[in-house]
């Protein structure tokens, strides 16, 4: 399925609570009954998810929390590099064996695979670290990571192109 009058929103100028409490706004306008899905993508950001779900409470609406695929893929590259040689065929190997698996809603078992992988090569010091940030990041957030779920939806996953252009334009500005 394809998502279906998708609408994208963010601003580098307006407080978050603002481009938050504006998005519920135009999407109750666009579905005043609640007769369709909710879908909101964030980046894990836990002063955001605060912002987005204290709106949620205060609207009574059902909405539907996916973590960006692409800040998921950060912390699979830094957990990679503790594996492999930056830039290796395997480091991208090792990547999209993981992001199959959590495509296919594996997140425990890629969490808990990457660890005992670390402990039987006994990383210590900052490869262990990245293992585990990668692992906890996962897990922490397990809940918004259905991207098997999603993707049969029809529901987005990725933020890619926003994120760029909003670099892009901070970027350009100063």
């Amino acid at each position: 399925p394809q998502p279906r009058a998708k609408r994208v929103l963010a601003s580098v100028r307006k407080a978050p609570h603002a481009v938050i409490a504006e998005m519920f706004y135009e999407a109750r306008g666009r579905d005043p009954e609640g007769q369709r899905p909710w879908v909101v993508l964030v980046d894990g950001q836990e002063h955001q998810l605060r912002l987005i779900r204290q709106e949620v409470k205060r609207r009574s609406i059902p909405v539907t929390l996916i973590l960006d695929l692409f800040h998921v893929l950060a912390y699979l590259w830094a957990a990679a590099f503790a594996f492999h040689a930056e830039g290796s065929a395997e480091a991208e190997g090792w990547v999209r064996t993981q992001l199959l698996a959590l495509l296919r809603g594996r997140v425990s078992q890629v969490a808990a695979a990457m660890r005992r992988s670390a402990t039987v090569r006994a990383f210590t010091g900052s490869k262990r670290a990245a293992v585990d940030k990668c692992a906890d990041y996962l897990l922490k957030y397990r809940t918004m990571l259905r991207y098997d779920q999603y993707l049969a939806a029809g529901y987005p996953i990725g933020t890619g192109v926003i994120e760029g252009d909003a670099s892009q334009a901070a970027g350009a500005t100063g």
